[in-house]
């Protein structure tokens, strides 16, 4: 059985994968691939509970580092001082995976509250 927070915290990445999924594009393979990628690994930081909630690291979209697969494939190995590495974690057409997902994401654009 989980325990509340394990539960509540499964439930929200699932209701954020499945928000993405009804109103997102259609995916092809690769990109449900790196779909799941991004929502298992990446999720927790760089997507927001709600609507009204900030993100812990910069929101992903395909305007990322350009929109350049190589250059989100080289990112993601490395990590920086917040971010983990994940090069051992997952293979190149998996992280290509997620770099072809993030094509399919539109960029937040906030309004600048007055």
């Amino acid at each position: 059985m989980l325990k509340r927070p394990a539960f509540v915290f499964v439930i929200a990445l699932w209701g954020a994968s499945a928000a993405v999924a009804q109103t997102g594009p259609a995916l092809n393979a690769v990109q449900k691939q790196g779909q799941q990628i991004l929502y298992t690994s990446c999720g927790l930081c760089h997507t927001a509970p709600n609507i009204n909630s900030p993100h812990m690291a910069p929101a992903l979209s395909k305007e990322t580092l350009g929109g350049s697969v190589p250059d989100i494939v080289a990112f993601i190995k490395s990590g920086t001082a917040t971010m983990p590495a994940f090069q051992y974690s997952y293979s190149d057409a998996e992280l290509t995976a997620v770099a072809e997902y993030l094509k399919t994401i539109e960029p937040e654009h906030h309004e600048e509250k007055k």
